[in-house]
């Protein structure tokens, strides 16, 4: 084993010498894995000779990410105690990501954590691909599969001292929320590191699972009985009517049911029996588990966790549009449930653009609709005079009048791509005092746009990190269009399909995930999605 791990170093080495002299990654000398991520590297990433530089300006964002990942932080913390607990004193350490690679938590050994904090490995950097180069993180996220990146792999000279095993982290919807990643001195590399950060990983999403459906019943499964309780076993949420609100991987494997799945199957469907009589069955065999025979024939054997509580109806999951509902163009749009939960609990919503087109129509519907029982307020970011500027300040420190009385004012900072780096910074103090003790919120609600990821302005240099997680709180992509069918400024069918895609495609295909996500009843999304 210690010679096929100098070998890898071995061939790492000689394919970064042959791509220093070529601009391009050997081929057939490093895992396809590594290959892919050098391709990408060269195309988007970091210059060979960038140094991993530790900003301290970003820990200011590292709190207000930690509490929009507080699910993710609480659940992983005690597992990775115990996972540092059995990698204690090997030169390495322990850490968690969120879905862009954005360190949220570490644990290690002191004169390694120091060591790490060199090539700033710490909380409160960044280690996707776009930001650090080939490393386990940002590859697992890109890849989104566990990989182990070994010395010379990394893409970056700096980082060759390292070597990392990282395993992405999925919620019960089967959403990347994060990597839970074992680094350590590439001296001490062990081939068995990975397999303890997978397990880790998959404890993670079991309890992530069990604490994110208090409504629903529970069921675990598995053809032996034995291995319910463990990381085998299935686990399946059901609405109290018996449809199917998500399983976990090895509960739609054991089902038989495919990875993006448009429609979820009933409790009837899958077992042969009503939700009630199943629960009826194994209140009976218990403490042991019931055996249950599946749609294919497959027996396995069953505990049913009933709801913890039944302060929501079942169809709240789900609801069903009303003939109020169905009369109100603004929420037959796919995108303003997002917006208007955004304005709501005032949370920052960032609209990201391809073409001008989509940027301004998406703007224009959301002043039309949101703006009717608000106070809406432009600020062109490319454009504005300086006078205009500091009475924005006043509003975010709300120390000006409010033009609206009681109304809730909306704050739309439009192209803030183009925000020059003066006026940057003075927008995150701006925000960053307004989030201090007492004040737990916005005065106002914030929504910014911008041409383009807003990520790749900041991997320029060009955008401040700590300002884009501070506006970034929730994300829309809005794809671009062939310019003979773009969106004009009354065209709200082709932004609403647009979400719609965007959003299914963040939920692996899952209608009835991505109908909650927007706010709407799987019979509208479907009638938008047919309406083509």
């Amino acid at each position: 084993m210690l010679d096929q791990t100098a070998n890898a170093e071995r061939s790492a080495l000689k394919a970064h010498h042959l791509m220093r002299q070529t601009g391009r990654p050997p081929e057939g000398i490093l895992p396809a894995v590594i290959e892919s991520s050098w391709h990408r590297c060269l195309a988007g990433g970091p210059r060979l000779e960038s140094k991993s530089e530790y900003d301290p300006g970003r820990r200011d964002a590292l709190d207000l990410m930690r509490q929009r990942n507080k699910a993710l932080v609480d659940h992983a913390l005690p597992i990775m105690e115990t996972l540092y607990e059995q990698i204690a004193n090997t030169q390495s350490m322990v850490v968690l990501s969120d879905a862009t690679g954005y360190i949220l938590h570490s644990l290690g050994d002191d004169d390694f954590l120091a060591k790490a904090q060199r090539v700033a490995l710490s909380p409160g950097v960044e280690w996707s691909e776009d930001s650090r180069g080939t490393n386990a993180i940002g590859t697992a996220l890109a890849e989104k599969s566990p990989v182990v990146v070994h010395a010379a792999q990394h893409f970056l000279p700096a980082n060759h001292f390292l070597t990392c095993s990282a395993a992405p982290l999925r919620d019960p919807y089967g959403r990347i929320v994060g990597v839970l990643d074992v680094t350590g001195d590439h001296r001490r590399f062990s081939p068995h590191t990975l397999a303890l950060a997978n397990m880790s990983a998959r404890m993670i999403e079991n309890h992530l699972f069990c604490h994110a459906f208090p409504d629903a019943y529970v069921v675990r499964l598995h053809a032996r009985p034995e291995f319910l309780g463990t990381l085998c076993e299935g686990l399946a949420a059901f609405r109290e009517d018996g449809l199917l609100i998500s399983s976990n991987h090895s509960g739609s494997f054991q089902f038989g049911l495919p990875e993006n799945r448009l429609q979820q199957p009933s409790f009837e469907s899958l077992f042969g029996m009503r939700l009630s009589a199943a629960l009826d069955l194994a209140s009976r065999a218990a403490p042991a588990p019931c055996p249950l025979l599946l749609h294919n024939g497959i027996r396995v054997f069953v505990r049913i966790e009933a709801a913890q509580r039944r302060s929501k109806s079942a169809a709240a999951l789900d609801p069903a549009p009303t003939v109020d509902d169905r009369n109100r163009e603004a929420l037959n749009q796919a995108f303003l449930p997002l917006a208007e939960e955004a304005v709501s609990s005032r949370t920052p919503l960032l609209i990201e653009y391809v073409d001008a087109a989509s940027g301004q129509a998406a703007q224009e519907c959301l002043r039309r609709h949101l703006g009717r029982d608000a106070v809406w307020i432009d600020f062109d970011c490319a454009h504005a005079p300086a006078g205009e500027f500091e009475a924005i300040l006043n509003r975010l420190a709300g120390s000006a009048p409010e033009p609206g009385g009681s109304a809730v004012e909306i704050l739309f900072l439009g192209d803030i791509h183009a925000l020059d780096q003066a006026r940057q910074a003075r927008l995150v103090s701006s925000l960053q005092q307004s989030l201090r003790p007492p004040c737990r919120e916005l005065p106002l609600a914030l929504i910014a746009s911008s041409h383009g990821k807003l990520k790749r302005h900041v991997a320029r240099g060009a955008f401040r990190a700590d300002l884009y997680y501070r506006l970034a709180a929730r994300v829309l992509e809005l794809h671009g269009r062939d310019p003979q069918c773009g969106p004009t400024s009354g065209d709200l069918h082709s932004i609403t399909r647009q979400a719609i895609e965007s959003t299914l495609a963040e939920e692996g295909g899952n209608v009835s995930a991505a109908a909650r996500r927007l706010g709407i009843s799987r019979s509208t999304l479907y009638r938008r999605l047919r309406e083509g």
